[in-house]
């Protein structure tokens, strides 16, 4: 991908080929990620320490399925058989389950982020619609 850095450029030809593809799919999700679901994440991380941010259930949502779609997309092309032998996950099973857990933390810790919304949703009510509730379940 064209970085300086040793770390990125030694992931990318022992771990994660695919990457570097000529036709550049294969970074089109990493780049997304970075822009788009790494902000949304960090509101998100905002939301969850501060009550009454009533936009963080939503965004806790788009979240997940971003994070679930464009990681299994990614993930499951270096498997696919028309992808071509030099751009694949290389063969040795060490080297497939480090990229497979690499590519699913996101994933899975976004889910984990989207439940922690949704067992606790009186949290980021606002203190009007809290009361609200309150007043009509009494």
């Amino acid at each position: 991908m064209g970085s300086p850095s040793n770390l990125p450029t030694a992931y990318i030809r022992n771990f994660e080929p695919y990457l570097n593809e000529p036709t550049k799919f294969g970074a089109g999700w990493p780049i997304f990620s970075l822009y788009a679901t790494t902000p949304m994440q960090f509101l998100i991380c905002y939301g969850l320490f501060h009550p009454g941010c009533e936009w963080t259930l939503d965004l806790s949502v788009m979240n997940v399925a971003m994070s679930v779609y464009g990681s299994s997309l990614h993930l499951l092309s270096q498997f696919h058989w028309r992808n071509p032998d030099p751009y694949r996950i290389p063969t040795e099973s060490d080297r497939h389950l480090t990229v497979i857990v690499l590519n699913l933390i996101g994933p899975v810790m976004a889910v984990a982020t989207c439940y922690r919304c949704f067992t606790n949703e009186g949290f980021f009510m606002s203190d009007d619609r809290r009361v609200g509730k309150n007043k009509k379940s009494q």
